[in-house]
């Protein structure tokens, strides 16, 4: 799961926007999806490390690499994992 909240402001109160993601056939989440996903509207970024349903181990330090070299919150769910 790959989720992006995106932060507007309107009439003086913060407004919140989820985008969900879809994943590329082999169940990794598509980088160059997720850097044209990015703007300065991002305020968050929610993904999870390996899937409980399918198994697959995200790139979890290369998406971290992504995500901060744009200055964007992560937010990462490793507890599927038996490491």
């Amino acid at each position: 799961m790959l989720i992006l909240l995106l932060g507007t402001k309107q009439r003086k109160s913060a407004v919140q926007k989820f985008e969900f993601y879809r994943f590329l056939d082999n169940w990794l989440i598509d980088e160059n999806a997720l850097i044209s996903a990015l703007s300065e509207k991002t305020k968050l970024v929610a993904l999870n490390f390996v899937s409980n349903v399918t198994g697959t181990e995200q790139p979890i330090k290369r998406l971290i690499q992504l995500i901060r070299k744009h200055s964007h919150a992560l937010v990462f769910s490793g507890c599927c994992t038996s490491d």
